[in-house]
């Protein structure tokens, strides 16, 4: 089943929109196109577009993943995860087949397995081409320019990334920070590979 939602609402996965619990041995086969208008942070993922102190775990998204609007500042497209909250959640063993993207104008967080990570991550892979046409944007007089990140497995993380590989040569960025791994955050990284 592919989802295509054309609305402005906040949080689109695959399998789950909001979650709060735990998300084990999924599989997303379908697209999911976020096609929006502006407001703050719309997620798109594969599997769980928000996940909220919840765990996901053993799941697979093969379906190509797109966010496209104008001016979503913050949004975030992820092949399992968009946005997660909670340094007790954890994503494990998870893998990304699909092509993950965003045509958004400014700037979003796009990743093979989890766009904005609060939380670990153990064990994920990812095989699809990552990219975004996004670009930098300034949010308030208090923040000032703020750029895109995009990378294999997170954009953006904080807390532990270990054991991860990101298999995809295929990762471009109109601008802002880009990785095979870990794009921007503060995360601790280790025992990770990328071919990137």
């Amino acid at each position: 089943m592919d989802i295509d939602v054309m609305e402005i609402i906040s949080l689109y996965g695959g399998v789950v929109g909001y979650n709060y619990g735990d998300v084990i041995n999924c599989i997303n086969y379908g697209k999911v196109l976020g096609d929006i208008g502006g407001g703050m942070e719309k997620c798109v993922a594969g599997i769980a577009a928000y996940n909220n102190n919840g765990n996901i775990e053993s799941c697979v998204n093969r379906g190509n993943i797109t966010l496209k609007g104008e001016k979503t500042y913050g949004g975030c497209v992820g092949g399992i995860s968009g946005e997660r909250n909670g340094g007790n959640s954890y994503i494990a063993n998870c893998t990304n087949y699909g092509i993950i993207s965003s045509t958004d104008e400014t700037f979003t967080y796009t990743a093979g397995i989890s766009a904005n990570a609060y939380g670990d991550m153990i064990g994920c892979k990812n095989y699809g081409t990552i990219k975004s046409e996004s670009y930098a944007a300034v949010l308030s007089i208090f923040t000032g320019l703020v750029y895109p990140a995009t990378a294999g497995i997170a954009a953006e993380a904080y807390g532990t990334v270990s054991d991860c590989i990101n298999y995809s040569r295929e990762i471009y960025c109109a601008d802002g920070n880009i990785n095979g791994i870990v794009a921007t955050g503060s995360a601790t990284v280790t025992n990770c590979q990328s071919e990137f």
